[in-house]
Parts: C-alpha cells; structure tokens; sequence
C-alpha cells in the first residue's frame, strides 16, 4: 500500500525516496571508479551511474523548487526573493561548512590533498568553473555550483514572467541547451562538457517545466494513466543514453542529444514516482491504494536514506570516490560515508528544519491529495 499522506515535516515521502535512489546510483558509480579497473563497456557503463544520480537530484530539485515558488507567487501574488535565498542558505551551507573545516584540517594534516581554492570554489558555489584537477576531494560540489547558480536566477526570471511565458522560456530554453552546449565545446573545448552549468542546467530546467505544468489536466491524466509506462521508457532511456555514451569515445553524442534525452526523461521519472504514491486513475481518486513503485519509495529505510541524501553526497568523496587509509577497503568506507551522513544529518541539517519551514509562506487548505507543493521541509 502506497500513501500520499504528508510527515510532519510537510513532506512528500516518494520525493525523499527517489532521492535514496538518486545517492544509491552515485554510490554505485563512484565505487566502481574507486575499486575497479576501467576494462570494458560494461563498467564504463555502470560508473556512469553517478552522473545519472547527480542528474535525477537535479530533476528533483527543479521540481521542488518551482512548484514553491509557484504557490507561494499564486497565494502572495510575489516571490519573496529574499527568502526563498535564505531558505537555499540554510539549506545548504551548515553541512558544506562541516565538509569544507573537517577537510581542511584533513589537508593540513596531510591526510588528504586539497588546496585553499578548491575551498574558496566550493565555499563560493563556483567550484564548476575553477579549473582543477576533476578526481579532487572538492570536485563533486561541481553539482551545488550548477544548482545555486541556476537558483540565483530562475526566481528573478519567474518573478518577472508569468506562468504561460515562463513555461515557454523554459521550454526554450531546454531546446536550445544541445547549442550552447557545441558551442562551448567549439570556443573552449577543454572544458569538462558534464560539470559546468551552461552543460547541464538542462536537466534542472526539465524539472521546473514539469513544476510549472503539474496542474494542466492534459498532465495529470497522462501520468495517473500511463506512470508505469513512462517511468519504464523514461529509464530505458537513460540506459540507452549511458550504454551510448560508454561506447563511443567521442562527445558528439552526449553534448548534442544526449543530454537532453536524460534531461527529459529525468522528468518523466520524477512526475511518475510521485504519480505511483497516490491515488492510481485505476483505483479512482476516492482510493490511495497506489503502486509497488510507491511502496519501495514509500519504505521508511529508503526514505531515511533519502532525508540523509544531502550530507552522504557531500562525505562519499572522501570515503567511498577518494578513500584514504583503512577506508581503501570498500566496506569501511561506505560504512564510514553512512556514518559521517547521519551525524550531519542529526547535527547539522536537523536542526534548521524548522527555521527553514518558518521561512516558507502558510501552507494552502488542505485537499484530498496533499499537493507536491507541501514539500516544504526539505527544499
């Protein structure tokens, strides 16, 4: 059985869920790069399982966000900018800062080597386009860059449009990303074509269109309708993008339609898994009997493991991608990854819940379907 009933928090449990598989997929990929060697298609294939983890985080954090802004600009008639910052500060910064101290002290001691600006990029948000060497300890806050720069300006931009042209500005937006993205490559080709933000913003802008159009009736029919099945072609198609991408040695193919095929199919995935924890269009809308997918989602240690997603990202690095000392051993060092996550978590993340939810405007009259823009606790 599948529920779409809200925690306490606010949250939408299959969102907390999908980001368990999201973290899963980047474990598996980076582990693969740490502990074996690269011989053979099929494990280049897999160890792009981490890029893919980052991408649907990114469909899920442009989903989230934009349906925030969304219903705070529909119950306020605004978008309070200074808020909506604050609340990505708080959201953010706490755990980044306890990274960014422990490894510096660890660089100091020369346990791990890392260098004053590889600190000063991540601290910044700007660790995408600082060069520097793409295996370092710091080098996965490439991701937080492309997010925060992406929600520097998507609030101004939907602050100044309104939702018909902004759904069209997005939409734009994505078709054109395969341009820019050759161009980049034309101009300055040694740039990593997968970890700056004019590569990759795509797949963030996929998830804010779904956002901007979750409540047209075309959408909501579709998905209660056929979930199962856009979720089932949405993942052959980024298995089909990876498996690709792992075959070839050039980068005509992920730099044009490649990234964009997973950009949208990243959104199929998410409008599904929220779609298959509710009501299904078989079960009628009086039922919330829901779907195994909502079920494994729905599970209270996938979404624990969802809820630590952030902080695990963050120390996996250091333990699981660039182990050092006994953690070389695989086991200890996701042990000690798992271990680091929930002291975050509880320490850190934890206790800035409630400020952050103080932040959001009041939550709308409760409905039969808790809407997704409840999920205010953990954007």
């Amino acid at each position: 059985m599948t529920e779409t009933k809200t925690t306490s928090a606010g949250r939408v449990p299959s969102l907390d869920g999908l980001r368990a598989v999201a973290i899963a997929l980047v474990l598996i990929g980076h582990a693969l790069v740490a502990h074996v060697p690269r011989t053979g298609w099929g494990i280049r294939m897999i160890e792009n399982a981490g890029a893919v983890g980052v991408s649907l985080f990114f469909a899920i954090s442009g989903f989230i966000i934009t349906r925030l802004l969304t219903r705070e600009r529909r119950q306020t008639g605004q978008i309070h900018l200074w808020r909506f910052y604050a609340r990505r500060a708080i959201r953010l910064w706490p755990a980044l800062w306890v990274l960014l101290l422990v490894t510096g002290l660890l660089g100091v001691a020369g346990v791990v080597s890392v260098h004053v600006k590889d600190i000063v990029a991540a601290l910044f948000f700007v660790t995408d386009y600082v060069p520097g060497p793409h295996a370092g300890i710091l080098y996965h806050t490439w991701s937080l860059s492309i997010e925060e720069q992406f929600y520097l300006l998507w609030p101004v931009l939907l602050l100044g449009l309104s939702f018909h042209r902004a759904r069209r500005f997005i939409a734009i937006a994505i078709l054109a990303a395969p341009v820019v993205r050759v161009i980049s490559y034309l101009i300055v080709p040694s740039w990593p074509t997968e970890y700056q933000f004019h590569d990759r913003y795509d797949v963030l802008a996929a998830g804010c269109l779904l956002a901007l159009c979750w409540n047209e009736a075309w959408l909501q029919n579709v998905l209660r309708r056929h979930y199962r099945a856009l979720l089932i072609g949405a993942i052959a198609a980024v298995v089909g993008v990876e498996a690709v991408n792992a075959y070839l040695t050039s980068q005509g193919f992920i730099l044009t339609i490649g990234y964009s095929i997973e950009a949208v199919a990243m959104a199929a995935i998410v409008g599904a898994a929220v779609t298959a924890a509710g009501p299904t269009a078989e079960s009628g809308a009086g039922k919330a009997e829901g779907s195994r997918i909502g079920w494994a989602l729905n599970a209270r240690p996938v979404i624990h493991l969802g809820l630590i997603s952030y902080s695990l990202y963050l120390w996996q690095q250091m333990f699981v991608l660039l182990p050092f000392g006994v953690f070389r051993f695989l086991p200890l060092g996701l042990l000690a990854a798992l271990c680091a996550a929930e002291l975050s978590w509880r320490l850190v993340e934890r206790p800035f819940v409630g400020l952050r939810a103080r932040l959001h405007p009041a939550p709308p009259p409760a409905t039969a379907r808790p809407d997704v823009a409840e999920y205010a606790g953990r954007a």
